[in-house]
Parts: structure tokens; sequence; C-alpha cells
């Protein structure tokens, strides 16, 4: 049977760690992200994402309905809310490792487009900006009393942010936390706790059969036009 991408994708990282760097534009001028820290670091994601800082898993097979979701098994969410930065890369991969089921969203939509991708994706864990999370907030608000009380953000503790002007990583071997643990009355973490130094072992997930096909690897937000695993590209790895 072939390798599931989402492990083939970082297979193909692992293969070029010797060989060169990523470099991807970011607000942090010079830095660069090793191919063989990648690989660590999505490793230290999946494991932080799934037994870690939080305990998303992995949708049984059965919570399919093939009449939303096009018959594609979606997992818990994880949202990255971010512009071009190492770390969104370095997340991505993480997620798809993990074999949770990730979005995007662009930076640039209003509070009432972010409420829509809330509504629809529902995300177990969102990575975002300072200046991201006032989007969030006032989307938020704008839920219904009943989605407010499910998702809980203010104070679930699953809200992730990236300080693009003053994030080391990429440039110091080093991840030291540079966000308060409260941002306006919400509490969130630095998604620096994703990649710990010492992370737990990662254990890819075992589907049973062609269970992998069917799994979304991404959800294209904000139509939710979903992306199973055997529609990734590895060239775009």
């Amino acid at each position: 049977m072939d390798r599931p991408v989402r492990l083939l994708c970082l297979e193909s990282v692992q293969q070029r760690s010797a060989l060169t760097h990523l470099t991807i534009p970011t607000l942090r001028a010079g830095a660069t992200l090793a191919y063989g820290r990648l690989y660590r670091d999505a490793l230290a994601v999946a494991s932080s994402l799934t037994d870690g800082v939080l305990n998303l898993t992995p949708a049984p097979a059965s919570v399919s309905d093939p009449s939303v979701n096009r018959g594609a098994i979606i997992s818990p969410v994880v949202l990255l809310h971010l512009p071009n930065c190492l770390p969104f890369v370095t997340l991505a991969y993480g997620v798809l490792a993990s074999g949770l089921t990730l979005t995007a969203a662009n930076p640039v939509l209003s509070p009432p487009e972010v409420a829509h991708i809330l509504t629809l994706s529902q995300p177990g864990a969102i990575v975002t900006t300072e200046a991201g999370l006032s989007s969030f907030q006032a989307a938020f608000k704008l839920l219904t009393p009943e989605l407010q009380s499910k998702l809980a953000y203010p104070t679930a503790g699953n809200v992730f942010i990236v300080d693009l002007e003053a994030d080391d990583y990429g440039v110091s071997a080093s991840a030291l936390s540079q966000v308060p643990s409260s941002i306006d009355g919400w509490s969130v973490q630095d998604w620096k706790v994703l990649v710990p130094a010492n992370p737990k072992p990662f254990t890819p997930p075992k589907y049973v059969g062609s269970e992998d096909a069917l799994r979304a690897a991404m959800i294209v937000s904000p139509l939710r036009l979903v992306v199973p695993p055997s529609c990734v590209r590895l060239s775009s790895c």
C-alpha cells in the first residue's frame, strides 16, 4: 500500500535535511529554517496538538456526513490565520502529520467573514497574530450564544499567538516566549509552546484500509471545499 501523503510530505522534508535551508519572506530579517529542524519541529507540533498542550484526536470514520462533507472524514480543525512566515510552514506540516484537518484564513478578512469561518469549521485550535486576535474577538461576538458557549475561545487555552516582530523562530536556536498569557481578556499562549525542546515522541495515527484517502487534509475557507490527502500533490509539499 502506498505511504499516506501526510507522511510522505514530511519524509520528503527529512530527505532534504542535509541539503539546504528553507527561506520564506518574513518580517524577521535573516530568518531561515533548516529542513532538518522543520522535520523535527513539525513532529513536535503534531505531538503537542494531539498529546501534549492540547489533546485533539483525529475523528473516527463513523463521524463522516456525506451530505455535508462530500464523503470526507473531518477531524478537529486547526485554523492558521497568519501572513507568510516561517511558523506557518512548521505548523501546517505539523497539522497534516497529526491527522487533524487544516484550514487557513487570510489575515485581512473582516470580522463577519472570520465569524463565517468559525461557524463552518469550529476550530479546535487557532493560531494568529496579536493583531489578528482582535478580529477573532470581534468575530466571536457575532456568533450565536450557543456556539460561543461551545467554542469558549476566551478561556479554552487553544488560541496561540505568533509575534511577528519579536518572534525569534528561524533566527535563534532557542524558542523563548514573547507573548503574554492574556490579551484583552482572552487566555492565549505563545505558539512556540507547540515546539518544545523535548516533545513527546509522536506516533502517527493508523487507519484501516483506504480510510486515509477519505480523510480531509484541508478545508479551503470560506467555501468549505474539502481537500482529501489524495489530492495533495507531493510536488507542493
